[in-house]
């Protein structure tokens, strides 16, 4: 079905909403789950990105 999934997470409850169903999705499919997160520097105002591949079902997490 699936090779990839990426995912964009912002801290927000929608964007963990979507982090859980992109797992549940790459769970069932074997499928490598990637994450994006974005954000907005107030100084310079560019928004910077950083990609993470994580195993399908195990989340990393800053805490």
């Amino acid at each position: 079905m699936f090779r990839s999934i990426m995912v964009a997470v912002d801290g927000s409850p929608f964007g963990e909403q979507a982090f859980e169903l992109a797992a549940a999705l790459a769970r069932r499919a074997g499928a490598q789950l990637e994450l994006v997160h974005v954000h907005s520097s107030a100084e310079s105002g560019s928004e910077e990105g950083v990609l993470v591949p994580v195993e399908a079902g195990r989340r990393r997490s800053s805490t």
